[in-house]
């Protein structure tokens, strides 16, 4: 019987260690796709002659990738610690 509770318990924490590795490769994926939506939209910007408008979207955007980037590694980075 213990060893029963043992393989169940190894299936839920294999379970939910794939559900995870999926919603980090989803966000990744995202964010992915927002950068290069944004990159796009303010390279059109400054195409179509909106030098402030492609620099406040590709500004922002850069920006707030790399913040999302560096805190997501900071809370890592704290959990594994505990």
């Amino acid at each position: 019987m213990a060893e029963a509770d043992a393989k169940h318990l190894r299936e839920i924490e294999m379970a939910a260690l794939q559900a995870a590795e999926k919603e980090v490769r989803r966000g990744q994926l995202f964010g992915f796709s927002l950068g290069l939506t944004a990159l796009i939209a303010s390279v059109l910007a400054l195409y179509l002659g909106s030098e402030t408008v492609a620099s406040i979207i590709g500004g922002t955007t850069v920006v707030g990738l790399v913040s999302a980037f560096i805190i997501g590694r900071t809370k890592s980075l704290t959990n594994s610690r505990t």
